[in-house]
């Protein structure tokens, strides 16, 4: 029986008697409370007039809510209430729940003021967690507000005793169909049902976003910041079904294309295209199917890094309790949460290699050993060989080596020669579990995303790279020029401009030809380029334009003003002109085209300058201030100790991967010079902090 209970004040101001009362009754020593309660002291508020303060105000009823110093003092109330259940729990009174041999009974969780008890369905049970509660209310002033608060029973306990325990702990609310900490309390058959109102809540954030008034990186940046990202809390703790991420995705791709809320817009690019990262061509949308992968493979880490804990512990005397999670498998009626973490742990067990130590726990043909991609065992000529990796290992005195004869005998030649580039601690140490696309050998969901969508096992076949150029697209996003101009310049290359020529590729049924020249259809490259009315506006734009531009190929265009971009001869400003000269003939064209108004050349060529101009004074700026900074950190020198005294100076290094530690000193007198200096090789440690 779970019971779920939310703390409210009776009154506005902590009772500190409280505190020091139960102190009493736990035993604390007087010095000790006095210490605690001389730490407290009542606020004083002042009225800010125009920013200044003023006056003083002396609240006579204590610390309200809502003030900051209240939680630290609900916690100081809250750890007394589990002081006040293990005490049940150590009277013979209460017992909680316990589901695996060598698991101690759970009888409490606490999540600030919300907290759930665990308890048998009985009287004296429930009459033990009922005793508790009026000693923590009759001392702290704080009452559980019953109306806010669930009971859940098991499946075995009737309808009778129900009344019955719900009566002794004056609780009416059932619990179990609804959500506790943004998460559903239980899981049914029917589990995107559970999880729809994930969808209406993106749905609902990115209808109240106007995309009219939003250029593409706002867009790139609300859609990755808050939309993707608000059903990641729920992705960390369980595996959401396909079909309610295809409609997750489905919402963020409308976002992306459409104009406004009534133009639905075109889809240029394919969404699982945008979703490879921008330096692979995309736009680094996440594929969230393999980014909830990702981060329930997280959840399997912590098991691996954390088993002494309480989750690390409930699971493993639930679903492993003879292996470890490594070798974990599916249980019949296993929870919800389990078979995700599963899947995470699929993930996971990709990208694990055991760095040697002494090679006793390392399995041959089982354990990753070789650092490839993804990792792979050492594998012996007999697959049924049963031997570990220590067997391979010989001393001479406190030298370790391979032995070359015996992994020679029993490895797959090209896993001999891999071993031999193993290196062996010289050191005792034990083998330890890393991650092997992380250079400190910790997992992050970053790189476990990474090898999610770059895992050579998967069969699936992989959508198309979006047409451009991947190198000239990399060069795009290094530009130092508006977010917006980039995506501009992005979609040039990508071939998702909606000219007249791309128009009809998408089935829109309009004439192709030029609306300006009249002479040849409307192609990216014709519009931006070479249409004989913009020849007055690159020629008045004095740029060095040696020849004249390709009159079939954007890309090449591109390329050549990314090489003026690099041309150490030319000003930042004449650098940075043609790509606000090609975003101001592309804005004069939509003008043309949608309003019929021709714009002078002049002052399309007048207005991207101005726009340059403005954009450099701004870098110019944004440099000036970040130099100053730097100075302002960087610029410390060696300061002279008193005449009496020498300074010792000194520095550590720190390999995380061996955990070897290097010490070195200085020590200098008044004058600067060097009295004496040395190094030493220090123990091993487990962080830089602690060297």
């Amino acid at each position: 029986m779970a019971v779920k209970t939310d703390v409210s004040k009776a009154y506005d101001r902590v009772e500190w008697n409280f505190l020091e009362t139960i102190m009493k009754v736990f035993g604390f020593s007087a010095t000790w409370i006095s210490w605690i309660m001389e730490t407290v002291r009542s606020v004083e508020y002042a009225v800010l007039i125009n920013g200044t303060p003023y006056g003083k105000v002396l609240p006579s009823c204590g610390i309200r809510q809502g003030d900051p110093l209240s939680p630290y003092l609900f916690i100081l109330c809250a750890d007394i209430l589990s002081h006040l259940i293990n005490s049940q729990v150590a009277s013979g009174h209460l017992q909680g729940i316990k589901i695996g041999n060598g698991v101690p009974p759970i009888t409490h969780l606490q999540f600030a003021d919300d907290s759930l008890f665990f308890c048998r369905a009985n009287k004296r049970n429930c009459q033990a967690l009922k005793d508790a509660f009026d000693v923590y209310e009759y001392y702290s002033g704080q009452i559980i507000n019953t109306s806010k608060s669930l009971i859940t029973f098991g499946s075995r306990v009737h309808g009778s005793r129900q009344n019955a325990l719900q009566q002794i702990l004056n609780i009416s609310n059932k619990g179990g169909g609804g959500k506790y900490l943004g998460l559903p309390e239980q899981f049914g058959r029917k589990k995107k049902e559970m999880f729809e109102y994930i969808v209406e809540r993106v749905r609902q954030r990115t209808a109240n976003w106007s995309g009219k008034f939003l250029s593409p990186a706002g867009k790139e940046v609300l859609l990755k910041s808050v939309a993707a990202a608000m059903p990641v809390y729920a992705m960390s703790c369980f595996k959401l079904p396909l079909g309610l991420i295809s409609e997750l995705e489905s919402i963020l791709m409308n976002f992306w294309w459409k104009k406004n809320a009534s133009s639905r817009g075109i889809s240029w690019i394919a969404w699982k295209r945008l979703q490879y990262s921008k330096k692979e061509g995309g736009l680094g949308f996440r594929n969230l199917a393999k980014f909830n992968d990702a981060l329930l493979a997280k959840q399997a880490w912590r098991i691996i890094q954390y088993p002494n804990s309480l989750f690390a512990k409930v699971m493993k005397a639930r679903y492993f309790p003879d292996n470890s999670v490594t070798d974990a498998s599916a249980k019949k009626n296993q929870s919800y949460g389990w078979s995700s973490i599963l899947v995470g742990l699929d993930l996971l067990k990709k990208g694990l290699r055991v760095a040697v130590g002494d090679g006793s726990t390392i399995r041959v043909n089982i354990d990753n050993v070789i650092a490839d991609h993804p990792p792979r065992p050492i594998c012996s000529m007999d697959p049924h060989t049963q031997c570990t990796l220590s067997a391979f290992i010989q001393s001479h005195g406190s030298v370790k080596s391979w032995n070359n004869h015996t992994a020679a005998n029993i490895l797959e030649p090209t896993d001999f020669d891999a071993l031999m580039q193993i290196y062996i601690p010289q050191t005792p140490v034990m083998d330890k579990i890393i991650w092997h696309y992380n250079p400190s050998g910790v997992y992050t969901v970053r790189s476990g995303y990474w090898l999610a969508t770059h895992d050579p096992s998967d069969m699936t076949p992989a959508p198309n790279i979006p047409h451009g150029s991947v190198e000239s697209k990399n060069q795009i996003w290094k530009l130092k020029i508006l977010p917006k101009i980039k995506h501009f310049l992005w979609n040039v290359l990508s071939k998702s401009l909606g000219t007249a020529t791309r128009l009809v590729t998408r089935g829109v049924v309009i004439e192709t030809i030029c609306k300006r020249c009249k002479q040849s259809d409307e192609t990216i490259n014709h519009t931006l380029f070479t249409c004989p009315s913009l020849q007055t506006i690159w020629n008045l734009a004095n740029l060095p334009l040696q020849n004249s531009f390709d009159i079939t190929d954007h890309e090449l265009n591109i390329s050549y003003l990314l090489s003026l971009y690099k041309d150490s001869s030319l000003s930042l400003e004449q650098k940075l002109l043609p790509f606000w000269l090609i975003w101001n003939i592309w804005k004069g064209r939509n003008n043309f085209v949608f309003n019929n108004k021709e714009e002078d050349h002049q002052q399309t060529l007048s207005q991207a300058k101005a726009d340059v101009s403005e954009w450099t004074r701004t870098l110019e700026m944004e440099t000036r201030r970040m130099t100053i900074s730097s100075h302002s950190v960087t610029n410390i020198n060696w300061t002279r100790p008193a005449e009496s005294m020498v300074k010792c100076n000194f520095d550590v290094s720190y390999t995380v991967g061996t955990k070897k530690t290097i010490g070195g000193w200085m020590v200098r007198n008044h004058l600067g010079t060097e009295l004496f200096w040395g190094s030493s090789l220090l123990r091993a440690a487990n962080s830089p902090l602690e060297v």
